[in-house]
């Protein structure tokens, strides 16, 4: 863990430590009808949206998908426009393991 930073910030509030898998179940857990993602296309009647409870469970559904598929361990990458479902599969791979990447470090998956 880190104690020394080259520069200083406010001490309020404290920094959680919690990993963002945990911080989206929270958000499910305690404001369950906010919207926590909508999708960024053009036409307004196509903007999709999910609240924290429906990103949460997607995620989980996600989870389990990638667990069916790939081995603890294997590497997943994900190769796709800037769409929700990116989002998903961060979440999902972080509920697998609790660790995921972005482009450049490609998370990997775990059962538990």
């Amino acid at each position: 863990m880190l104690t020394v930073s080259h520069a200083a910030g406010a001490n309020e509030p404290a920094v959680r430590d919690i990993t963002l898998g945990e911080l989206l179940q929270w958000a499910a857990e305690t404001a369950p009808d906010r919207i926590a993602l909508i999708a960024g296309v053009p036409d307004k009647e196509n903007r999709r949206q999910w609240t924290y409870a429906e990103l949460y469970a997607q995620s989980l559904r996600t989870a389990r998908a990638l667990r069916a598929r790939f081995e603890p361990g294997e590497r997943v990458a994900i190769w796709a426009h800037n769409i929700p479902e990116w989002i998903m599969v961060e979440f999902g791979a972080r509920h697998g393991r609790r660790h995921s990447g972005n482009r450049q470090s490609r998370p990997q998956v775990g059962r538990g």
